[in-house]
């Protein structure tokens, strides 16, 4: 059975996981580089801390 276009492993929302837009990837990559902490950037974007650990990793 074939999973649905919106689902898969990046991110996490509590009826399943969803992939990071680009828009939430953009506001991520500036607040981090701006010296935000990735607890603090998960917490407000309402995602896992390892989904924005795997965004950070990537670049």
């Amino acid at each position: 059975m074939m999973m649905p276009a919106e689902t898969c492993i990046i991110g996490g929302t509590m009826d399943g996981y969803s992939h990071l837009s680009i828009a939430e990837r953009e506001d991520i990559m500036v607040r981090w580089k701006g010296h935000e902490g990735v607890s603090q950037i998960a917490r407000e974007l309402h995602r896992d801390k390892p989904a924005m650990m795997w965004l950070m990793w990537l670049y």
